[in-house]
Formats: structure tokens, C-alpha cells, sequence
């Protein structure tokens, strides 16, 4: 046998153990195993069926079953979208639960403001072979929440949904492995140093017009009049202010009206519908 011959095989384990571990990107914390966040979306007024996706990491350990809680703070500006009964609607198509053999998605209350959602593997006969676990990976789609918007009056000015991972209970927030192990569960209560979350938020945009500074229905010189009157002789302000943040900075300053000018009368770039950049 060579001298080559065992440095090729330690070369080869290493090389295995690289791609098939049991670890994925580690977090910046060493001891955290579970991440799960919930994604901001900005949406229109009125707008059904909104989907609002939720990422996983887990870096660890194999998943093979879970529950989640979560709430939403603004029930007169949308509320969870429900089936017809008790169940409310998710998507897992292309996610890492796609294959999982069930999934339970109900109000604790009986609302449309909140819901636990329950998943396992591996639920229908045989039960001894885990079929479609979540294998240690990062920024998986775990699923993606379905929510209906109401119509939103343009004066109202607070127009954010925030979406909270309730995580102060084992029975509302738990991750199990391949034994049904809790993974998250240390001395019979959730610890808090194995797992980070981060809420989502449902912003409703009022602008259907953008460079619509009076919200009228027209873009003409009213506007130009009402920009330079807000900005320089305490002017009105905008009803909707992503109607008037025409070049997308997330703010009405002299550089949308810059640009509203030269959109107007120098062929430039068309208005988009605030804050983009």
C-alpha cells in the first residue's frame, strides 16, 4: 500500500463528513439550535390572501415535529385567513414541510388574530421510519402564513400589523427531533439561550398613485404646487406619504421634488410608490 493511499482516505472522510454532518452554518451564538423569523411584507389596502413567509435554521438537530404560536396586534386592519372551519390556511408548498404527513392550524381562542400551528414528520402508518425530517440546515422556508387585509382608510396613520412568535411556553413553542426529544426543553422549562426569534410586520401602503401628492386621483402642477408649499411654507401634508416619496428614500425631502420635476417636464424616471431603497 502507498503512502498516499491513507491521506486519500483521511482526505475522503473529511470530504464526507463535510457534506453529509449533522450540522449546518453555525449561528454566531454556539449554543442557540433553533432560529425562526417571520417575514415583513408591505402590501395594499383590501388585498386578500397575503402571504407572509417564515425561515428556519436549525443547526443541530434533525426536526421532526413542532409547535408555534403566534399573534397579530392589529385585528381591524387583518386577521389569519381561515378554511370554511376551525383550520386556518397555510402554504407549505416548496418548503421544508411540503411532505410532512400533518399539520394543524387552529385558534386557541376561537379568533382570526391568532393561531398554533402543529406539524409532524411522519403521522400516518407505518410510523417506524421518519420520512420527511427537517435535516440541519439555515434559512429554510419552514411555511408561509396566509392573512386578508381590510380595506384602510387612507387618513389612518398607523398602518403596521406586527406578527409576535409567542416563545414563553413549551406547549406553544417546541421543536422535537427524531425521538421526540424537545429539543428546546432543559430542567422541564424552555431555555431561552437555545433558540432566537424574530418577529414579522404587515405594512399596508395607501399609494395606488404614486406622485399623487394631494390624493386626488390626478398627477398634474397641483401636485408640484403641494409639494413645494409642504416642504417650504408649511404646506399640508401628504395623506399618503408613499404617494409623495416618489423616488423610493423612505422619506419627502427636496430630492423627490427634484425628481417630481424632472419627471414632469425633462423626461425623467417614473415615480415609484415609496420607500424601495
Amino acid at each position: 500500500m502507498s503512502k498516499r493511499a491513507p491521506l486519500l482516505l483521511i482526505a475522503l472522510l473529511l470530504i464526507q463528513s463535510n457534506l453529509f454532518g449533522e450540522t449546518a452554518n453555525s449561528p454566531a451564538n454556539p449554543e442557540v439550535r433553533i432560529d425562526i423569523k417571520i417575514d415583513s411584507v408591505l402590501v395594499l389596502s383590501g388585498e386578500s390572501s397575503v402571504k407572509i413567509p417564515i425561515y428556519f435554521s436549525n443547526y443541530l438537530d434533525t426536526i421532526a415535529g413542532f409547535t408555534i404560536w403566534i399573534q397579530l396586534t392589529r385585528p381591524d386592519i387583518a386577521l389569519f385567513n381561515k378554511t370554511g372551519g376551525p383550520l386556518f390556511r397555510i402554504d407549505t408548498s416548496g418548503s421544508l414541510l411540503s411532505d410532512w404527513e400533518f399539520m394543524d392550524t387552529r385558534s386557541l381562542a376561537g379568533q382570526e388574530l391568532e393561531v398554533k400551528i402543529t406539524g409532524i414528520a411522519n403521522f400516518i402508518p407505518p410510523l417506524d421510519t421518519i420520512m420527511s425530517p427537517i435535516y440541519p440546515q439555515t434559512n429554510g422556508l419552514l411555511l408561509t402564513l396566509v392573512l386578508d387585509v381590510f380595506d384602510v382608510p387612507d387618513i389612518l396613520s398607523d398602518r403596521v400589523v406586527d406578527l409576535h412568535i409567542f416563545k414563553d411556553f413549551a406547549s406553544l413553542f417546541n421543536f422535537a427531533d427524531l425521538h421526540g426529544n424537545s429539543i428546546l426543553v432543559t430542567e422541564a422549562a424552555l431555555n431561552p439561550s437555545l433558540f432566537t426569534t424574530q418577529d414579522g410586520a404587515l405594512t399596508v401602503n395607501c399609494c395606488y398613485n404614486p406622485g399623487d401628492f394631494t390624493h386626488d386621483g390626478n398627477i398634474d402642477i397641483k401636485d408640484l404646487t403641494a409639494s413645494v408649499n409642504y416642504m417650504f411654507k408649511s404646506g399640508n401634508s401628504p395623506l399618503c406619504t408613499n404617494d409623495a416619496d416618489i423616488n423610493g428614500v423612505c422619506g419627502v425631502n427636496i430630492s423627490d421634488l427634484t425628481f417630481r420635476v424632472n419627471w414632469m417636464f425633462k423626461s425623467g424616471q417614473d415615480p415609484v410608490c415609496g420607500c424601495t431603497k
